[in-house]
């Protein structure tokens, strides 16, 4: 193995050591930013949400970057030396000892494995995403028809969203109750929202358990919150909360609570959130809050970069030994 191949599966696996390390400190801090969203529109909290569950591989990725160029990090690293050499440096190795090998090859074989997955994961989700256009009718609408007597309508795809809504959903809801549930597609496929879930879902694969469940429930929930307030914004006049309302009411019955109770929840929690934003005042002043939720996310970054910088470097080189 060479020493060029060698450092570069070594800063490979420097970088899967500060992605874990990041993972956990930003999970730990996440009920912080919770509470300050609460407070703040469901739009502005989707982008917050998001941003912070990238937090963990961005700072881990500018470290990284940071620690190969001394010249810009070589204040935030402790002064030491190697042998007579006390000049700021890159992060060195003493030596290319099988302990060594053994260390980096374990970290490299964890990022190796969890690419395949992502890659396996793409390739079935892109299968799915072909079946369901051959089975689908095109229709001059933006959106294809499935031939099925269960009510759903949903957005897929990741780089470009598809919209499919079954023949059971046009069956049940009125013309304005359908164009409300197509313009709620609609929204999911112009902001992307399933390319951000899938990043939050593997940016935060290694935050503790409670809390990674927690990050892609309250995306989840705020993003389907976004949507419909979208969609009741085409009908104004004639109150189109309540008319999205009963159309989630009318799915809702029509479904099977035992084999599909996850969908039952889905629909319960959208009407509750259709209530409450009925009796939320429209015209709140929350810029404090806002800033002070971009402070947060700002100040944990910039911790993380730096300690991940200060601690790391000592940290690396003690794992290259």
């Amino acid at each position: 193995m060479t020493v060029s191949l060698l450092n570069i599966l070594y800063h490979l696996s420097s970088l899967v050591v500060f992605f874990v390390l990041l993972s956990w400190i930003t999970a730990y801090a996440y009920p912080v930013l919770v509470r300050l969203l609460a407070k703040i529109t469901p739009e502005q909290s989707a982008f917050s949400v998001f941003v912070y569950g990238l937090l963990a591989p961005v700072s881990a990725l500018v470290a990284i970057l940071l620690l190969s160029l001394p010249q810009f990090s070589s204040f935030l690293v402790a002064e030491h030396c190697h042998g007579l050499d006390c000049h700021p440096h890159r992060l060195q190795m003493t030596g290319m000892t099988l302990q060594v090998i053994t260390k980096i090859s374990v970290f490299v074989g964890v990022f190796i494995i969890a690419c395949t997955y992502i890659a396996r994961q793409l390739y079935a989700n892109r299968s799915r995403f072909n079946l369901l256009n051959r089975l689908a009718e095109p229709t001059p609408a933006a959106y294809k028809v499935l031939d099925s007597n269960n009510p759903f309508a949903w957005c897929t795809g990741l780089l470009q969203p598809k919209i499919f809504i079954s023949r059971g959903l046009f069956d049940r809801l009125s013309k304005d109750e359908l164009q409300l549930v197509i313009a709620h597609e609609q929204a999911h496929a112009r902001r992307k929202d399933n390319l951000r879930k899938w990043l939050i879902h593997w940016a935060t694969i290694v935050w503790p358990k409670g809390l990674r469940s927690r990050i892609r429930q309250d995306l989840a929930d705020i993003t389907e919150q976004v949507c419909d307030q979208v969609a009741m914004a085409i009908q104004p006049q004639n109150d189109g909360g309540q008319t999205l309302k009963q159309a989630l009411q009318k799915c809702r019955d029509v479904t099977d609570k035992r084999q599909f109770s996850h969908n039952v929840e889905h629909y319960n929690c959208r009407i509750k959130m259709i209530d409450k934003a009925s009796q939320t005042p429209g015209n709140t002043d929350n810029s404090g809050v806002i800033w002070a939720s971009r402070l947060f996310i700002s100040a944990v970054w910039l911790s993380c970069v730096v300690a991940t910088v200060h601690l790391g470097h000592p940290l690396l080189e003690w794992i290259a030994t």
